[in-house]
């Protein structure tokens, strides 16, 4: 079994859940070392979500892409969310998922298949989306296209990129 690391455990208070992802470290869960992510900071998140609550900007329905240990999207619902969806094609890293979400008693779910599988089939529309795949992978321009479709008036898209994102211009308000 796997857990989410400590600096995401120091951010998630707002449902108590820091101290249940302590005792799934304690009773044997690890915490995943992958050498080709790359993690998102404490403070990356904090900013994000504080960007969006500073504008009144509600959750709502929440699309986490390439979740990898879910940190966004935990964030998503310990802030709120009405609901969040995690996408993430690695087995272990949504059975690791599945398994954190569980204990901390949260009801999500976990698809575990390519994101731009994921966008090829229907889905209600959502109202914020986190985009962060592996930067290996230049994904995000693919997955920027196919996007549209699948979200609210007025909704937001969060990317991280190792480079340079173009947005399309239909994209700005």
């Amino acid at each position: 079994p796997y857990a989410v690391p400590d600096d995401l455990a120091e951010r998630i208070d707002a449902l108590d859940l820091r101290q249940n992802v302590r005792d799934m470290v304690d009773n044997g869960y690890t915490v995943i070392q992958d050498p080709v992510a790359h993690a998102l900071t404490d403070q990356v998140r904090e900013a994000t979500f504080q960007v969006l609550e500073s504008h009144g900007y509600e959750l709502g329905r929440v699309l986490d892409l390439y979740s990898g240990t879910g940190a966004l999207g935990i964030e998503a619902l310990s802030r709120g969310a009405a609901e969040v969806d995690f996408v993430e094609s690695d087995r272990a890293l949504a059975e690791s998922l599945r398994a954190t979400l569980a204990r901390l008693q949260q009801s999500a779910e976990v698809k575990q298949l390519p994101a731009e599988t994921f966008l090829l089939g229907p889905h209600a529309p959502y109202s914020l989306v986190f985009l962060d795949p592996p930067f290996r992978q230049n994904a995000v321009p693919a997955v920027l296209a196919k996007l549209p479709p699948r979200l609210r008036p007025r909704a937001r898209v969060y990317v991280e990129s190792g480079t340079p994102v173009a947005v399309p211009p239909s994209w700005t308000e």
